[in-house]
């Protein structure tokens, strides 16, 4: 768990960073895999909120230029989620 949690400050920067270049590829890519492995480390706030993420990311190749409202709210929410677990894990 402890190296999950030193893993998440640098996987929260990485999701940060593909957000403001709106990559919603490999951002899928690394929300998909952030819902995949937080359960296993007892953060489920985290995988249900990267779950919800997932479910306003379209499927196949997404454009940049689109814009997506609603994942982005979501996303902050995930983000949110991320900074609460790793403020109250110190």
């Amino acid at each position: 768990r402890r190296r999950f949690l030193e893993n998440l400050e640098r996987r929260l920067r990485q999701l940060r960073r593909l957000y403001v270049d709106r990559d919603w590829n490999l951002l899928r890519d690394e929300v998909r895999s952030l819902a995949g492995s937080a359960p296993q480390f007892g953060l489920g706030a985290i995988a249900d909120s990267a779950d919800r993420v997932l479910s306003f990311l379209p499927p196949g190749r997404i454009s940049s230029a689109k814009p997506l409202p609603d994942a982005s709210r979501e996303l902050e929410s995930l983000f949110s989620a991320i900074d609460t677990t790793l403020v109250s894990d110190k």
